[in-house]
């Protein structure tokens, strides 16, 4: 009899819960939503609007239409792709606008307040219906301005971040990019830089330098470049620049970016520097830029091209492995005589299977490891490949590295060695119980497969060889 009394009680309290919750909370939320639609100035669905008209007592009147649903297009006063973001945020300010609160209600004297000849009117249409507001004086305070929406006997004020959000310039609403293009539809850049020129070509999915010198580069470096100049965006824009070009410095430029893909090539020429204006917030260094096949003439922060690291050195890819640490599957290292050897689990965790098997194992350490090795570049080389390989003891290496990476046929082998320094013992090199050898300033090193194809002989900092030491010997170390 209790189990069942309790069960009724049980049943009247879920029906209570999903009373409150569905007539009561649903209810007034869905009301406070009702009513705060209901107090928004313009009654307009932002995705509904597919025009907005601008006019200002001073300066040019601005019409933008929608042409497809993430589209806009300025047409007055010059017909230009508009700002997608800024158009967006200029809709939702306007949409979910709501008046501090109701001055009058009827039989305004519009002239008291501005709005007989307003500073700033803004027109929103959609399909089947247009609202048109316009902005008098500001209030005694100056923070916040008298509105009227057209047709509406009514008088608002409105706070002074609304009028700021929607009395925009057509600099503010038109789009700024400076070129578009998609970065992976170039095939070869020329970059140059101070009259020196760079000339770099993708082959195979790689990017090559082919001038001055032909060698591999930092493709992460090219790819972030074209990425930074797709996405660059004018500071300024001279619609109607000086008939003479040479205002801006175009003619005797030496520094220019020169795109090229399969059906078309972009130059983009960098002019003189603009000059400051007195006050203003202004960017330490902005520049004019010229792009081919393109009327304006843009202003651009200068620290985008001439403030980067682009010289032939800087570009060079120095790595002696190509690597991802995160698919090395096994990793074996034959170290001054002695066996280290971790594998990944199916778990995804790391243990040794030499010089003993244990599993338990600092993961950050490896992990360290891997990408010391990934980023271990190359000072010089050597090549060809000479036959006499002791004077670099390659013939007899200290340390071999075997990097076994998912999915590939056979592991990235990386053979290093280094001479004794001047005034050690040869047995110095040789792994002991009275102590570890110092670290070598120099080593050499052969791998295969090389990443260029070229057989040569890399001469690296051999500081990596210390910290490998420091790191396995932590690895050892048991807990």
């Amino acid at each position: 009899m209790k189990v069942y009394k309790l069960l009724i009680y049980l049943f009247i309290l879920v029906a209570l819960l999903t009373y409150i919750y569905f007539v009561e909370i649903r209810h007034k939320q869905a009301e406070s939503e009702r009513k705060e639609k209901a107090s928004r100035i313009v009654q307009l669905d932002k995705d509904d609007i597919d025009e907005i008209k601008i006019k200002v007592l001073e300066g040019p009147s601005i019409d933008i239409k929608k042409s497809a649903p993430d589209k806009w297009n300025m047409v007055r006063p010059i017909n230009v792709s508009a700002d997608l973001r800024a158009v967006r945020n200029l809709l939702t300010a306007a949409t979910l606008a709501q008046p501090e609160k109701v001055v009058m209600e009827k039989d305004v004297k519009w002239e008291d307040y501005g709005l007989v000849k307003p500073n700033l009117e803004i027109s929103l249409t959609a399909p089947k219906r247009t609202v048109a507001i316009a902005f008098g004086a500001s209030n005694p305070a100056k923070s916040s301005y008298y509105l009227k929406v057209k047709g509406d006997q009514r008088l608002f004020l409105v706070p002074d971040t609304l009028r700021i959000s929607l009395n925009k310039t057509v600099f503010d609403l038109r789009d700024k990019s400076v070129s578009q293009f998609s970065p992976d539809d170039i095939e070869k850049l020329e970059i140059i830089r101070d009259g020196r020129d760079i000339e770099l070509q993708k082959i195979s999915g790689k990017w090559r330098m082919i001038k001055p010198s032909n060698i591999l580069a930092k493709s992460s470096k090219i790819e972030a470049l074209l990425r930074g100049i797709s996405g660059l965006r004018a500071k300024e824009i001279i619609d109607s620049p000086a008939a003479e070009k040479n205002a801006y410095d175009f003619e005797n430029s030496k520094n220019k970016i020169i795109l090229y893909g399969k059906d078309f090539s972009k130059t983009f020429t960098f002019g003189a520097l603009k000059e400051k204006k007195s006050g203003a917030n202004q960017p330490s260094d902005i520049r004019y830029l010229l792009v081919s096949g393109q009327e304006p003439v843009y202003v651009v922060d200068d620290s985008f091209f001439t403030g980067a690291k682009l010289d032939p050195d800087s570009l060079t890819d120095r790595s002696i492995v190509m690597m991802d640490p995160l698919t090395v599957q096994k990793i074996l290292f034959e170290f001054m005589g002695k066996s280290w050897e971790f594998a990944k689990t199916g778990e995804n965790k790391w243990e040794m299977q030499q010089p003993e098997h244990r599993d338990k194992l600092d993961d950050w350490r490896i992990s360290e490891i891997l990408w010391s090795l990934k980023d271990l570049n190359y000072k010089s080389m050597i090549s060809p490949i000479p036959d006499d390989l002791a004077p670099y003891r390659l013939n007899m290496p200290q340390l071999t590295i075997s990097i076994y990476q998912k999915a590939a046929e056979k592991p990235v082998k990386i053979i290093i060695g280094w001479p004794p320094q001047k005034g050690d013992s040869s047995d110095q090199h040789k792994d002991n119980s009275q102590g570890t050898p110092g670290t070598p300033e120099t080593a050499y090193a052969k791998v295969d497969p090389q990443i260029d194809g070229e057989r040569a002989i890399y001469v690296l900092d051999g500081g990596f060889i210390g910290r490998l030491r420091i790191n396995l010997d932590q690895l050892g170390k048991k807990e």
